[in-house]
C-alpha cells in the first residue's frame, strides 16, 4: 500500500519469453510508472521469431493446465502482493483464469485475489474451455489492447466477453506491441499509464 508504484507480474505470451515481455512494458510507458516482475511460462518451446534467445509457454498439447496456474499462484505468494497483472497473448488466459475467485479456489488457494487489476493486450480465450472451469463475468478493473489486424482479433474478443466492464483500446498493427506505439501513439499509451496508475471499475448493479 505504501509504495510509491504499483507493482505488477507480467506474463508473456506462447512461444515467447520474460525479455518480449520487459520489452512490452518498455513500449507502453508501464515500465515507467510501475514496478515490474516477469516470469516464464514452465514449458519449453520453439520461438516466434528466430532472434529470440529461447521459447517458453504456458501450455503445450497434451499437458495439464493446472500446474502452470499452480507456478504462477506460488510465485505470485513469494514475490507479491502484487496490485496489477499484465499478460500478452496466451498469457492473457492464463491471467484472465487466475483473476477468476472460483478458478483460485478450485486450486486451493484461498488468500483472496492475486491482484486487483488487469492490462491484456493481443488476448486468447484459448485456455477458458480447459480445467479448472472459468466462472464469469469476472470483477476486476481491466484495460484490453487489441490490434486492429491481428489475426487472431476474434480470441481477443471472445476473452474480452470473460471480463464485467472492460475498457478497451484499439492499435492499428497485427499481433504484437510495436515500437511504432511509443513513437505515433502517445494518446493511446496515455490512457494505459493512466489507468495503470488509478485503475477504475464501475460494478454493474444487481438486479
Amino acid at each position: 500500500m505504501g509504495s510509491a508504484q504499483p507493482k505488477m507480474l507480467c506474463l508473456h505470451g506462447n512461444r515467447s519469453n520474460m525479455m518480449v515481455t520487459e520489452m512490452q512494458m518498455e513500449v507502453l510507458g508501464v515500465a515507467a510508472v510501475a514496478s515490474c516482475s516477469y516470469i516464464d511460462g514452465p514449458h519449453k518451446s520453439d520461438t516466434y521469431d528466430k532472434d529470440l534467445e529461447y521459447g517458453r509457454t504456458w501450455w503445450v498439447e497434451g499437458a495439464e493446465l493446472k500446474p502452470a496456474l499452480m507456478e504462477v499462484i506460488e510465485y505470485a505468494k513469494k514475490h507479491g502482493p502484487f496490485d496489477g497483472v499484465f499478460g500478452f497473448s496466451m498469457g492473457a488466459s492464463v491471467v484472465t483464469l487466475l483473476s477468476d475467485p472460483a478458478v483460485l479456489k478450485s486450486l486451493g488457494h484461498e488468500g483472496g485475489p492475486l491482484w486487483r487489476f488487469a492490462l491484456l493486450a493481443c488476448g486468447t480465450d484459448r485456455l477458458l474451455s480447459m480445467e479448472p472451469a472459468l466462472t464469469t463475468p469476472i470483477a476486476m478493473p481491466s484495460l484490453h489492447i487489441h490490434g486492429a489486424k491481428d489475426p487472431i482479433l476474434a480470441d481477443a474478443q471472445r476473452l474480452l466477453k470473460a471480463w464485467d466492464r472492460p475498457k478497451l483500446l484499439v492499435h492499428p498493427y497485427e499481433h504484437a506491441l510495436p515500437m511504432q506505439l511509443a513513437f505515433a501513439h502517445a494518446e493511446l499509451l496515455e490512457k494505459v499509464t493512466d489507468f495503470v496508475k488509478a485503475p477504475s471499475y464501475e460494478a454493474v448493479a444487481a438486479e
